[in-house]
């Protein structure tokens, strides 16, 4: 008699996820061992990819003014449980303003904050209200009660009765509150995946929870445990679907990407002044051929680069040993101010073992890559200072 297999529902709330889970075949491999329905955000933009995937089931809509609630709220959970990451201070110093890291010497600042006009400042007189220890405590359920759960979700997991949902989670998504509170009433069995190993550390603090996480490792479970007051029975280390494949690929590339030897110089999301290493990289090999020979920098702008203010222009015609990356250069040269379009960008991760494995090294900003360059055995040198020109000081704090 054959079992009966368990059913499992995989939500998709972006496109980040579709790359991670659906174009990597991780949902293939979930459909070998269980009866596999998969669900999206209508507002996914890969949406090829999705209706193409074995056991699709369909989207589902999205408030947009009420995820700008969710997220709100996420901002008055980070200033309320401030203290419990590192990371916080820094989100919260970028997002508002609050630059927490010297709280006890900045009381003016703070005050001239809190009578600043536009977004930042409103923001700031709300957190600094509602996310005083005691004052919350009588407004939480008030705000939570004013984030009703997504009907057009709830009847989609309703009709489809799953025994357990898969929800790949950053940490920070509005429609993973959902999916705990859906679970919840409906007395489904609730698992996120966190997709991104600082995740649990600078993002939010959970208000919906699920009954269990997927984490990448011990750390991270510490993370859970002691920012977010998981039992350590319900945190269980799994690693990472993107990193699995790479530990197989590593040395076995047959081909390369370039005609010559090259470093990877990789840059982070957040603003950081890159152009400026680059210029005095080049400078470095175009004046010393007798050492670097033909060596070149690959630089590989972060796909989802935010908007620079200060930093000079990146002009490839402006430097001789310096090539943008063909898998971005498309993307950076289009130089997207909307988010939403950048994050439906998604670079195939099936090109970095053969643009790690055949680089000298690799440097820049502190980023994931770092741990993807080490899986290839590959030494990072890593740049954290303060370059003068972002908001933000990376040195400020170091996780």
């Amino acid at each position: 008699m054959e079992t009966k297999k368990t059913k499992v529902l995989l939500v998709i709330a972006g496109d980040l996820f579709v790359r991670n889970y659906i174009r990597s075949g991780v949902a293939n491999r979930i459909s070998e061992a269980f009866q596999l329905s998969i669900i999206a955000n209508d507002s996914c933009s890969l949406k090829s990819d999705l209706e193409s995937a074995r056991n699709f089931s369909g989207y589902f809509k999205t408030d947009p003014s009420l995820e700008a609630a969710h997220y709100n709220y996420f901002t008055l959970l980070i200033f309320r449980f401030r203290h419990r990451s590192m990371t916080f201070p820094f989100r919260l110093k970028r997002d508002i303003g609050w630059n927490l890291p010297d709280e006890r010497h900045s009381r003016i600042k703070k005050f001239k904050l809190l009578l600043k006009k536009g977004k930042k400042g409103r923001e700031a007189r709300r957190c600094a209200l509602l996310g005083n220890r005691l004052i919350f405590k009588f407004f939480k359920n008030r705000i939570e009660a004013k984030l009703p759960i997504n009907g057009d979700l709830l009847k989609q997991i309703s009709i489809i009765r799953p025994d357990i949902v898969l929800f790949p989670s950053s940490a920070y998504d509005p429609a993973g509150n959902d999916v705990a509170r859906i679970c919840t009433k409906l007395d489904i069995k609730s698992v996120y995946l966190i997709d991104n190993w600082d995740n649990l550390s600078s993002k939010s603090v959970f208000w919906a929870r699920p009954d269990f996480l997927g984490v990448w490792s011990e750390q991270h479970k510490e993370h859970a445990i002691r920012i977010h007051d998981f039992e350590s029975t319900k945190v269980c280390p799994i690693g990472t679907p993107r990193f699995d494949e790479y530990f197989s690929q590593r040395g076995a590339t047959t081909s390369k990407p370039f005609d010559f030897p090259y470093v990877v110089f990789s840059g982070c999301c957040l603003p950081f002044d890159e152009t400026t290493p680059l210029k005095a990289l080049d400078k470095e090999i175009r004046e010393h051929p007798e050492i670097y020979k033909d060596l070149r920098i690959v630089y590989r702008p972060h796909p989802w680069r935010q908007k620079r203010k200060t930093e000079a222009v990146f002009k490839e015609s402006e430097f001789t040993h310096v090539v943008i990356d063909p898998q971005i250069r498309d993307q950076f040269l289009r130089n997207s101010e909307n988010m939403s379009e950048q994050v439906s960008f998604q670079p195939s991760t099936d090109y970095y073992p053969l643009l790690l494995d055949n680089a000298q090294f690799v440097c820049g900003p502190l980023t994931t890559f770092l741990l993807e360059s080490l899986i290839f055995k590959k030494h990072y040198i890593g740049l954290s200072y303060d370059d003068g020109t972002a908001a933000q000081n990376s040195v400020c704090k170091f996780v």
